[in-house]
């Protein structure tokens, strides 16, 4: 079942939409602002309100929020020394991680997404970090030169 996932993750939405063109299941649709507006009405119509507020009002409540404002030169420097402050404290290096501890944790994962019954989403997120890992994997392969085989 994964290997099936991991097949059709890699076909590309492209592919899908060339092969409903080719096969005549196209349809255009317009929509027209009127057709908009009138479902924007309809909804609206359906919420249950406890006091009569229009749909204009309703939008425009929140028009009066700031919602920037301006720094004064002291206020951002401030800012930026206490981010770098923050950022100092979390310096301590990582441990290195081997490709084969990479994969062996991500079986560990997958093993237990199954044993778990979990979302899509982690099967997805599961399958990102596995192509990540074949990449960097590739990028580090290295082809040995002739001379290679003669050293001792």
């Amino acid at each position: 079942m994964i290997f099936i996932d991991k097949a059709w993750k890699k076909v590309a939405p492209s592919t899908i939409l060339k092969c409903f063109k080719k096969s005549g299941f196209t349809k255009k649709i317009q929509e027209t602002e009127n057709d908009q507006l009138n479902i924007e009405s309809i909804q609206w119509n359906s919420l249950p309100t406890q006091e009569n507020v229009s749909f204009t009002d309703y939008v425009n409540v929140d028009e009066d929020v700031a919602v920037w404002g301006v720094f004064s030169d002291a206020e951002i420097l401030e800012n930026t020394l206490s981010i770098d402050e923050d950022n100092e404290d979390d310096t301590s290096p990582l441990p290195l991680v081997t490709l084969k501890e990479a994969s062996l944790s991500l079986e560990k994962l997958r093993n237990f997404s199954l044993q778990s019954e979990v979302t899509v989403e982690v099967f997805d997120a599961l399958f990102t970090i596995e192509n990540t890992i074949e990449k960097i994997k590739l990028n580090s392969m290295k082809q040995k030169t002739i001379t290679d085989f003669f050293k001792k």
